[in-house]
């Protein structure tokens, strides 16, 4: 087990930080694609840029609840989307009611929120599972394990593409609004 969390961990680096890069400089490309208004298009990009900073507690976090579903403790996933959420509403209200920082606070809040449940999740599965040695950084990955991690990721990653773009072409042909 201690080799696949260290695969596991790794992996998540390798893809999580290139993602947030390419983020940050496709994202405004993306949003000319679906033609964004002028008028809102600079809060929209400075929105998906901070978002796709956060890349790494949103991938993160997905990896240690799918972590601790298959170890069988699917409530404490659960928590940490609650605190999630808290951190996310709380931060909402300071940040755009208290400081009018507007879309990039409410940005800045989303991501901050995505972070303290993936940190979170990873203080847990340390003091829970203490024989999964769970690394805070990449350590090495196991070309035995690579295989089987990355067939799970491609299947679940063509999922959700596959939801997301029925998605579109609904609200496209005005299916679903």
């Amino acid at each position: 087990m201690q080799n696949v969390v260290n695969t596991v961990v790794t992996f998540l680096f390798m893809c999580a930080i290139p993602l947030s890069v390419l983020g940050l400089f496709l994202g405004p490309l993306v949003l000319h694609i679906m033609q964004v208004p002028e008028d809102a298009f600079d809060m929209a990009a400075a929105y998906i840029r901070i978002i796709f900073l956060g890349t790494l507690g949103n991938l993160g976090y997905n990896m240690n609840a799918g972590i601790l579903r298959g170890l069988g403790d699917s409530r404490s996933t659960l928590r940490f989307l609650i605190i999630s959420c808290c951190v996310n509403i709380v931060l909402d209200l300071v940040f755009v009611a208290g400081f009018h920082m507007d879309v990039t606070g409410a940005a800045l809040a989303t991501m901050i929120a995505m972070m303290t449940s993936w940190i979170c999740s990873i203080l847990y599965i340390r003091k829970k599972y203490p024989e999964l040695e769970f690394p805070l950084l990449p350590k090495r990955i196991e070309k035995s394990v690579i295989k089987d991690v990355v067939s799970v990721v491609v299947t679940v990653f063509a999922i959700t593409i596959s939801q997301i773009t029925s998605i579109t072409i609904w609200v496209q042909l005005d299916i679903v609004r």
